[in-house]
């Protein structure tokens, strides 16, 4: 097969947008993970896989336990699996900046699994080729230094089970315990395709593939905007699922008065907006889809 060559794929905050993702996890030998550098083509459509229990979503922030700690979050993905009849859920809070994703926390129902806050994990952004960075941090409870060196090393087309993907970004992560993992995402939008942990081709080694599904759950789908910086003082940036396509968006304060409206943009200027808490709501049609935010 051959695949026509494409620019460097760029990913940046506003091509994260809601998602859900069910995982499959497999563990297999004989595989490398490929070539790095520009223009590559990494195949494993011939990989078997078996069915998952394993999801992957960005969920609404004022539904996540224990967010109130952590105000600045303005994004959080859910993990949740069936195993046994046992429910296993926890919950990732992160905050999405022009400049990068830092993450503070895991939660769950019953408490703070891990609390980032002293030295919080971070991924810069935009990720373009050839960028390294170090990502160091710590809990609360255990102050052992914990990481990666990571690398956006190679970007190309990706074969996996559930399809063909180009303008495809891999990852290199090398972890502080020796443990080599690589990533692969769609840059535009965001979407996190094949996670690999390729030890030698002789051993076991972990692999997930990761495929969209769709959420019948109304409660996400009114959610489905993610706005930043928040706080903010001058300009709001939104993102949101290009499928919506909205009509309008009105930003209301505390007490429910539009303090103004207009057609739907990406970003607003709120800098003429007095400190306090708001909210954006946006329309399609008689449908709306609402985020608080904070003016500083």
């Amino acid at each position: 097969l051959s695949y026509i060559a494409c620019s460097q794929p760029v990913m940046t905050s506003t091509d994260i947008i809601p998602f859900s993702w069910k995982i499959y996890n497999l563990t297999t030998q004989g595989l490398t993970p490929g070539g790095s550098g520009a223009n590559q083509i990494w195949n494993f459509e011939s990989v078997a896989y078996e069915d998952s229990s394993f999801l992957m979503q960005s969920v609404p922030v004022n539904s996540t336990p224990f967010v109130e700690n952590f105000p600045q979050t303005n994004f959080v993905q859910k993990l949740s699996a069936t195993i046994d009849s046992f429910v296993y859920e926890n919950y990732t809070l992160s905050q999405i900046t022009s400049s990068g994703i830092e993450t503070f926390a895991t939660t769950n129902s019953e408490g703070i699994e891990n609390n980032y806050s002293p030295d919080t994990q971070f991924s810069p952004l935009p990720l373009t080729y050839n960028l390294s960075w170090n990502n160091t941090y710590h809990t609360t409870e255990d102050e052992t230094p914990l990481g990666s060196n990571n690398t956006y090393d190679a970007y190309g087309t990706l074969i996996t089970p559930f399809g063909t993907f180009t303008d495809v970004i891999r990852v290199k992560y090398v972890h502080f315990d020796g443990e080599i993992q690589y990533n692969w995402y769609q840059a535009n939008p965001y979407k996190l395709l094949m996670i690999g942990k390729f030890a030698d081709t002789n051993t076991s080694q972990d692999l997930s593939f990761l495929d969209n599904v769709t959420l019948a759950s109304k409660a996400f789908i009114q959610n489905s905007i993610v706005i930043y910086p928040n706080p903010t003082s001058t300009m709001l940036h939104i993102a949101s699922d290009s499928k919506l396509n909205f009509d309008k968006f009105i930003v209301s304060d505390s007490l429910g008065k539009t303090v103004f409206e207009q057609a739907f943009t990406n970003q607003i200027d709120v800098s003429a907006l007095a400190a306090g808490v708001y909210v954006l709501i946006a329309f399609k049609g008689e449908e709306k889809y609402q985020q608080k935010f904070v003016k500083r």
